[in-house]
Formats: structure tokens, C-alpha cells, sequence
């Protein structure tokens, strides 16, 4: 699904045109090169200045507000990466049947030249539909307001501050003087999107949309002087007595014991634990929703820190994983962090065994198999005597409580579930882990297996431990019920289950390269000398066969051979068999 599509679907588009112009502008193109493989990403990301390329979802929010139309003048404030531009470009030309024009001004002289690059891609500039302005937006407006003659609508990247009186006067004066009746203007105010409708002089329609975050508008310099000075501490706290009590507190608190007691992690949480922050989050919200989740111990320390360090403004929303408890300094350095990160697709094929996994990441060299094996077992190896020393999966049985009903045994072979996986370019084993069985859940529960299984009495561990088989002898669904079903015919024969399978997960050989010291081994994952199931899963199941094997196909068949072309042949009787294998296998 494209992005058009995503936010079509999230029911943000409406307009067709406006549609039409996120399909046809790539905004990848106005991007820095690094970070273009993230453009289909609905987030905001940097490009230079401390300014970023504005969330997708935003900008379409806006100008479904704004409903540019082909012929009008519109005046974009801080043009940035130009992609703004360049969309109202697209829809006030009408696929440039129509002559609509787009005045574009930001104050950074490097955003400026950059952004004016970037729209000059889709001509433009050349064609005179966007002129750019490297210059104030308030103070100096005039003369850009002078060759439009007036605006139909002015559309601004920057939050302008709340002033005392109505909620107009935040509105610049110049924007006010310059806009044409009938115009809108969309701009942000604090943290609400407002929409003013001109209708006579200095009176305006408004509404408000609240739930967002931007950089501040600098009106002057003169202004810019005055809002640095305006305390951001002032502004969340909303207080001035609460802004001594803090600083008072904060000045108590620096002595060591105290100071560390405060950094460091709470001590109920459970971990590993995954958070999202949500990208209209203020600083307070994200902080006060991470205490919550007991990531950290102390929301007034912590916003007061980044108060200090001036890294305020510099949380950056999505999606955290916290593999286990950290001090609030090494958390606000990952929150904080805008260093663009590369998304890694990785396919997890269905049957792979933990050795199969772990080749996937070591292929992207993210991490090596020891490094996933920490968190997961060594595959194949028998924890039962002790030798080896499984790994503790008591955090992960407090996360997901079906994990608890295992063996002491086991490991976590058969519960990482094999699905495409998109994961970040630093992305640590623990995070792995805890996806693949998070995914596990959600479709377990989806399919309602974990129901089925515990309705019937069933062990889990046996039931992903048949799956496990199935997957791996087997392609299709109809064979894998069948070969379940002489399974069942075998156990309740009391035959050994003679499965090459489970002997390929120890020696890693296919079925024709067994040799007979490895039929005659006594490993608990020997299916012809132990009768019964393996010790445990012997790859990574997908929830089809799963699904094979809690519905085995009744038949009179005992035995079963796959020839060269992954045909399988069944047989009821050993002589019918033998006969199979002289027809298939010679």
C-alpha cells in the first residue's frame, strides 16, 4: 500500500486533487539522499537546521483544510524541503491547465536553496508556478504580497505562540492585511491547527483541530529575540510558582544519592518492553506516558533535564523497544536521537530452524547466531543435563504468559514465528525475539489456536512440536494433515515415528545423506531410536501447519516417502512402502 493509499484509507484524504498530487510528487525527491528509502514512512524526518520534512499525515490534514483550487495564489511560510510547495504547485495548476501560482518563503538561507533544488525537479520554477523567497514571512512580505496580489490562502510549517486576547491576534498582521476575502489561512497555534476564513477586514471564521506539534514561527528578529526568551519551561508548566518549586527542586535533588536514585529504572516493570510514542505527543505527554510504563522513575527530572540540555523539543515520536531497565540519561539519549535510521526487510521463511534465523540477520550483518542464541537456546541441544545453561526467559513469560506452560527444558525454537519482518539497521537480537514471538500471539490468537488447544486439553509445546515436523516434511496443507494423521496412526501403534527430519535439525544433512551411525544416534531428537515425539519443536512452524496438526486427516496409512519432484507417496503396509521406494527413490 502507498502512502496516498495508507492515508486514504485512514480516512485523512478526501479530495481527489489533493489525492492526486501525493501520487504524482515523490517525496522521496525532497528528501537527503540517506534518508529517501524512508519516504513511504508516515513520520517526520530531519533535513538540516534542526528543521525536518513534515509528517505526511500533517500535510494532508492541512490541505484537505486548506482546499487549494486550480487558478488561486498561495502563499507557503517556511517552505523547508520544498515538498509542500511543490504539491500546492501540483493542485493550483490542475496538471498546469490552469494558471495557479504558489509563493514560497523560508528564513534559513540552506533550507531555502535546498527546498528551491528540490521543487525545481518537477519544473517549477522554470515554468514560474512557484517563486521562493529566501526572507521573513511577517516583516517582510510586502513586496511578495504586492506580485501576487493578495493571497487565496496562506499555509505555514510553524507554530505560531498563543497571545492574551483572541485567539486572531496570533495571527501575523501582514498575513491578516494581505489575504483575500473569502481566503483561508491554516496555521498551527500552540499545539492546535487552526483554519481562518476570511470575511471582512479583520474578521474571521475559525475553528481548531488540536493534537499537533511544530517548530516555532519566528516572526522578526526582534520577536525571535523576545520567544527565546519566553521560557519553554513556562509554557508546559503553564505556572510561574511551579517553574520556582522546580528549579528549587531540582537544585535539591543534584547531590548524588538523590540524583541517582531518580535516574535509575523503576523497579516493578517488567521487561523487554515495547513503547510508541505518539507523533502529536508534547514533551509532558511522551514523558509522562514513558513513567507510566515504567521505562522511568521520575517525569519531573526528566523533563527538567531536557529543559537544561535544550533537548526539549528534540523527542522524536515512534516506536521504542527496551530490551531491559535503563537510568532515564541512557533513555532520553535514545528518545532524543534524530540520527536517521535504514529500514531492513527480513524474510523468516516458514520452517526455518533458529540456526535458519539467525543466517538471515547475519546476512545484514546485524548480529551473529551466538548473539540470538543468548536470548533464545542453542537449537538441537538437550538442556537437560544441565551442561549448558538455558537462558532466562522469565521476563518473556511475564510478557507473554503462554510461554510459561513449556518445559523447563525448552527452548524457543517453534515459537518465532516465520513472517517478513522490517526492522531498523541497529536493531538488537533482543528486539528480534521479542516480534517474532509478539507475531506468534497476535495470530495464535487470531486464528483462535490457543483457544482450540486448551478447549481439547492439548500441550501447546506438542502441538507446535508436531507443526514443527509438518512444516518440515511436508508443502502442502492436505499433506500435512495426512502425514499428522499417520503421526497419530504411529503413536497410537506405539511405532517410532522414524521422521528424517528431526535427524536433519541435528546433523543439518538432507534425508539421502543420512548415513547410519546417524539413524543409530541416541539424541532425544532421534525419531527412529525414541519413540514419540522429538524433545521438542525442530524449526519454526507457520500457523498453517499448526492448523495441520490439530486437524489430522483419518486414513489407514502408516507410512509415507517424498520423491525427488516433492511428491509424496503413502503407503498402509511396509511392503507397499519398500515397493514406493524402489519406484521413486532408485
Amino acid at each position: 500500500m502507498t502512502l496516498a493509499d495508507d492515508l486514504v484509507s485512514k480516512g485523512v484524504f478526501k479530495t481527489p486533487r489533493i489525492i492526486q498530487a501525493f501520487r504524482d510528487i515523490n517525496r522521496a525527491d525532497f528528501m537527503p539522499e540517506d534518508e529517501r528509502p524512508l519516504a513511504e514512512i508516515d513520520e517526520a524526518f530531519p533535513i538540516g537546521e534542526g528543521q525536518t520534512i513534515s509528517q505526511p499525515y500533517t500535510v494532508a490534514f492541512m490541505l484537505e483544510l486548506l482546499q487549494p483550487k486550480p487558478g488561486q495564489h498561495i502563499l507557503d511560510v517556511g517552505f523547508g524541503s520544498g515538498w509542500q510547495s511543490a504539491l500546492l504547485a501540483h493542485i493550483v495548476t490542475d496538471n498546469k491547465k490552469t494558471s495557479g501560482r504558489v509563493f514560497s518563503i523560508e528564513r534559513i538561507e540552506y533550507l531555502c536553496s535546498f527546498g528551491k533544488a528540490n521543487i525545481a525537479k518537477y519544473n517549477y520554477i522554470a515554468s514560474g508556478v512557484v517563486e521562493t523567497y529566501c526572507r521573513n514571512a511577517v516583516s517582510e512580505l510586502d513586496e511578495v504580497a504586492k506580485m501576487a496580489g493578495g493571497f487565496d490562502g496562506i499555509i505555514a510549517a510553524a507554530a505560531a505562540s498563543a497571545k492574551q486576547g483572541s485567539i486572531e491576534s496570533s495571527i501575523p498582521r501582514a498575513w491578516k492585511k494581505h489575504l483575500k476575502p473569502e481566503g483561508k489561512i491554516v496555521m498551527p497555534i500552540g499545539n492546535s491547527l487552526w483554519v481562518f476564513t476570511k470575511k471582512k477586514s479583520n474578521i474571521f471564521d475559525k475553528k481548531e483541530y488540536p493534537g499537533f506539534a511544530f517548530v516555532p514561527l519566528v516572526a522578526s528578529q526582534k520577536k525571535k529575540i523576545k520567544q527565546t526568551k519566553q521560557s519553554f519551561w513556562n509554557r508546559f508548566t503553564k505556572s510561574p510558582l511551579y517553574f520556582a518549586c522546580m528549579t528549587m527542586a531540582f537544585a535539591a535533588i543534584c547531590s548524588a544519592g538523590i540524583a541517582a536514585y531518580f535516574l535509575s529504572p523503576p523497579n516493578s516493570s517488567s521487561y523487554p518492553k515495547e513503547v510508541v510514542i505518539p507523533r502529536t505527543s508534547s514533551a509532558r505527554e511522551a514523558v509522562q506516558f514513558l513513567k507510566q510504563e515504567g521505562i522511568i522513575r521520575s517525569t519531573h527530572l526528566v523533563l527538567a533535564y531536557l529543559f537544561i540540555t535544550g533537548d526539549i523539543q528534540s523527542i522524536q515520536a515512534g516506536r521504542y523497544f527496551f530490551e531491559k531497565p535503563a537510568g532515564s540519561l541512557v533513555i532520553i539519549k535514545q528518545i532524543t536521537n534524530s540520527t536517521p535510521r535504514k529500514i531492513i526487510t527480513i524474510r523468516v521463511p516458514e520452517g526455518s530452524t533458529l540456526r535458519g534465523i539467525a543466517a538471515e540477520y547475519e546476512n545484514q550483518n546485524l548480529f551473529t547466531g551466538d548473539e540470538l542464541w543468548k536470548f533464545t537456546g542453542m537449537p538441537a541441544l538437550d538442556y537437560r543435563n544441565k551442561q549448558e545453561e538455558l537462558p532466562d526467559f522469565a521476563d518473556l513469560k511475564k510478557q507473554f504468559p503462554f510461554l510459561r506452560d513449556l518445559p523447563l527444558h525448552a527452548t524457543l525454537e517453534g515459537f518465532l514465528l516465520p513472517d517478513t519482518y522490517e526492522v531498523f539497521d541497529d536493531v538488537a537480537p533482543g528486539e528480534v525475539v521479542y516480534k517474532m514471538i509478539q507475531n506468534f500471539e497476535i495470530k495464535m490468537k487470531e486464528e483462535k489456536i490457543f483457544e482450540e488447544i486448551q478447549k481439547r486439553g492439548l500441550s501447546l509445546y506438542e502441538v507446535i512440536t508436531l507443526a514443527s515436523l509438518l512444516e518440515r516434511e511436508a508443502i502442502l496443507y492436505d499433506d500435512k494433515r495426512i502425514i499428522a494423521g499417520i503421526i497419530e496412526n504411529r503413536l497410537h501403534r506405539d511405532m517410532p515415528l522414524q521422521i528424517d527430519a528431526s535427524l536433519m535439525y541435528i546433523t543439518g544433512r538432507g534425508s539421502l545423506l543420512l548415513t547410519k551411525d546417524d539413524l543409530d544416534s541416541d539424541s532425544p531428537y532421534n525419531t527412529y531410536t525414541n519413540k514419540g515425539l522429538p524433545l521438542g519443536p525442530i524449526a519454526n512452524p507457520g500457523i498453517e501447519s499448526v492448523k495441520a496438526a490439530l486437524n489430522p486427516e483419518k486414513t489407514s496409512y502408516l507410512y509415507y516417502l517424498s520423491d525427488r519432484r516433492y511428491t509424496i507417496h503413502y503407503s498402509a503396509t511396509f511392503e507397499e512402502h519398500k515397493e514406493k521406494k524402489q519406484i521413486y527413490l532408485q
